[in-house]
């Protein structure tokens, strides 16, 4: 019964228990259902980092101006787990604001939130300066130099020519 159904989801919604909440958030991220958009930008604000970090997700699913800020937005999330939704969310939208996030995240304190963004920004047709991706390839984390690496060969391989020596002086195995 869908009246049932959404019944459940309204009390489940609103429930003390978050893993009830992010099940919901889920559910509605599945219906992909524009009545239901509300809804996902409240669990935006949701206390818990793992609600917001579904609703980050789940809004990905619709267009508009909106919800791509509301993405931007999560980027500067104290969350770690949201920031990396954010990132992974922008990784199918496109333009200016949003290729100029992403380098921004580049920059971040986390390695996975860099990691993510350089494989957003390896998406054909994003177009940036391959000099943004450069510094990357000294970055401490290993994870990051890989997608650094992966990014530039994305772009252009003859790229990495003049940076082998820093690469190998890396020593990582993946690399």
């Amino acid at each position: 019964d869908p009246k049932g159904a959404r019944i459940l989801i309204d009390i489940g919604f609103h429930d003390k228990n978050p893993l009830i909440r992010g099940n919901v958030v889920e559910i509605l991220s599945e219906l992909a259902d524009s009545g239901d958009a509300g809804r996902i930008l409240l669990a935006l604000r949701d206390p818990e980092a793992v609600i917001r970090a579904k609703a980050v997700i789940a809004i990905r699913n619709f267009q508009g101006d909106t919800y791509r800020v509301q993405i931007l937005l999560r980027l500067a999330d104290e969350s770690v787990q949201v920031r990396l939704a954010a990132v992974q969310a922008l990784e199918t939208k496109s333009g200016t604001i949003i290729t100029d996030a992403l380098l921004n995240a580049l920059t971040g304190d986390d390695m996975w939130v860099r990691a993510g963004a350089l494989r957003a920004l390896s998406a054909p047709g994003v177009g940036i300066d391959i000099e943004k991706i450069i510094p990357l390839l000294q970055d401490p984390s290993p994870v990051v130099v890989i997608k650094a690496v992966e990014t530039l060969v994305c772009m252009d391989v003859n790229a990495l020519i003049p940076y082998l020596d820093v690469i190998i002086n890396h020593n990582i195995p993946e690399v």
